[in-house]
């Protein structure tokens, strides 16, 4: 009997990459030996990522949609940014029902996605038929409805939310059967085991379908191999009574059990070597398990920790006044972390935005450059055509003027004009080598050569407004990260500012864009400055004081009339 099966799996912004390349087949080698890359070609999207990378494509919808939601997306403790269906059944289904029919089941699996999480949050949708079993990779952002502080309506990223309730996969499970059965599918309903409760990874999902498959075929063998044993004892027993064609006929039948045992093994030997890989990836899973266990005996070593922290605190009830400004300090420390972090983000986005528009107006340059050297060329071969043209009509007048007594002056024209014929061939015969066109379409090529020249002229200039536009915005972004970063290096403590500069860190960027945003100039300052309340004036004011040896005294001066005025 076969099943409907869909299965969901959760994913970190760290797993996006690997799972990416694996999906999208851009892996050179693949540990998986179900797969075979000669049938890659075969695979199909029902939706393809815009982006090169999953990552990439998961910011481009978080801000295309501008999806809201408080996410971690570095470190150990990281939220769980996107999840993946996969959907599938068995091989003895997608034999029965052809490739046509496949392709459409897929088809209605996918539109049983795009009802459950949103089309426009799916970042790739792709088929598998270079494995064993025919299966689709579902990849999506889990987005709920919600209202912001000020009571609009707003989309976020929240998985734990999107996932929220009772038996929610036994659900999910209910709903494609549902949905399989009304497409006219004959499915059953994927059975709810452990394993699933568990919410087993894609690797040891695979596996256990594996040791399922090999027991199946172990029974098969038995079986056989019973029967195989039989044939031989009647054969036996009655030999002396059968035909030679009753004999013959158990022998054929014989070899082809003999046959089937033989792929049998054979099948049973491969399977016993995928488990054995098996098994290493669970062993490594079982590692991973006993580390969860050390996490979580360090988890309630804290919470003991908690436990005495608060009687501490029930026998000394002043203790808590004096932590209210330290609580605050470690709440803006974690507010400006991810303040940073995003800030630094949208500056190397904007970079990124800055060279690729560059290198498009490098290109419309060299368009342009190129376009406007053809024209001179084709303008000069059709003044030298014109000229000859001209020359012609009149050496062709004088030839027509002189009287037969002119005969040897009417035979020197006469040569002049066929070398200026001649001419004039090898004109046309350049135009033609060059501009693949005759002579009479001179005009037309020139004119659309001068009207390509105005719009790349202006599609140039639609260019350079945009790097200013984007080089404005760069500078903004600049800034608001220069004033939280000094904000925080005079609010907050040494042990706190470590907390806050600690995510900025984890974001690579190149040498320039550090020392960009880490650089200070007086009109930078002067902006911060003046951006500022009294109070932090004053804290600016001391904090350059003493991080410079050599203040600039004009900007000193500038910074004490204001404070005093």
């Amino acid at each position: 009997m076969s099943y409907a099966v869909i299965r969901n799996v959760k994913y970190k912004m760290s797993n996006l990459p690997s799972i990416g390349r694996h999906n999208e087949r851009k892996n050179e080698n693949y540990g998986n030996k179900d797969i075979d890359v000669t049938k890659s070609n075969e695979n199909y999207h029902f939706k393809a990522p815009i982006m090169k990378s999953y990552e990439k494509e998961f910011y481009r919808l978080r801000e295309e949609y501008n999806l809201k939601g408080n996410l971690r997306i570095t470190g150990k403790k990281q939220s769980n940014v996107a999840c993946e269906f996969i959907i599938t059944s068995d091989k003895q289904f997608f034999d029965s029902i052809g490739k046509e029919k496949t392709k459409q089941f897929f088809k209605d699996s996918y539109e049983f996605a795009c009802k459950k999480c949103g089309e426009k949050n799916i970042m790739s949708a792709v088929v598998h038929m270079d494995e064993h079993t025919p299966h689709m990779h579902l990849v999506y952002i889990p987005v709920v409805k919600g209202k912001n502080k000020k009571g609009e309506e707003i989309e976020k990223i929240n998985c734990s939310q999107f996932w929220k309730g009772f038996n929610s996969y036994g659900i999910l499970q209910d709903e494609f059967y549902k949905h399989c059965r009304e497409k006219g599918y004959d499915l059953q309903r994927g059975e709810v085991r452990e394993e699933s409760r568990e919410h087993l990874t894609v690797e040891e999902y695979k596996i256990k379908v594996k040791a399922e498959e090999l027991a199946e075929k172990q029974k098969e063998l038995d079986k056989l191999q019973s029967i195989d044993i039989n044939v031989n004892l009647k054969a036996e027993r009655k030999k002396l009574t059968y035909s030679i064609q009753e004999v013959n006929a158990i022998q054929e039948q014989n070899r082809a059990l003999k046959l089937k045992v033989y792929n049998l093994k054979e099948s049973i030997k491969q399977a016993n070597q995928n488990i054995k890989k098996g098994n290493t990836t669970i062993a490594k899973l079982k590692e991973e398990r006993e580390n969860l266990k050390n996490i979580e005996k360090a988890y309630n070593d804290l919470k003991n920790e908690k436990e005495h922290w608060e009687n501490f605190k029930k026998a000394n009830p002043n203790i808590e006044k004096a932590l209210v400004n330290y609580n605050k300090m470690v709440d803006f420390a974690y507010k400006t972390q991810n303040k940073l972090s995003d800030l630094k983000n949208m500056y190397i986005k904007k970079t990124t935005e800055i060279a690729e528009t560059l290198e498009v107006s490098s290109i419309t340059m060299k368009n342009i450059e190129e376009k406007k050297s053809s024209l001179v060329e084709l303008s000069s071969l059709e003044n030298k055509i014109n000229d000859n043209r001209n020359e012609i009509m009149l050496l062709r007048g004088q030839i027509a003027d002189l009287s037969v007594l002119n005969f040897k002056r009417k035979k020197q024209l006469q040569d002049k004009l066929k070398e200026l014929i001649e001419n004039e061939n090898k004109l046309k015969n350049e135009l033609v080598k060059k501009f693949t066109i005759p002579s009479s379409e001179i005009v037309n090529l020139r004119n659309k050569m001068s009207l390509k020249i105005d719009q790349l002229e202006i599609y140039k200039q639609q260019t350079i407004n945009k790097i200013k536009t984007f080089e404005k915005e760069q500078e903004k972004i600049k800034l608001e990260f220069k004033q939280y970063k000094v904000y925080s290096e005079i609010i907050l403590p040494k042990e706190l500012l470590n907390i806050a500069n600690r995510k900025y860190k984890e974001i690579k960027s190149s040498t320039i864009i550090e020392r960009e945003l880490m650089s200070l100039s007086k009109a930078e300052k002067d902006k911060i400055y003046n951006n500022s309340t009294e109070a932090i004036k004053q804290k600016l004011l001391e904090h350059w004081k003493k991080d410079t040896n050599k203040v600039n005294k004009s900007f000193e001066k500038s910074i004490k009339h204001d404070v005093e005025r």
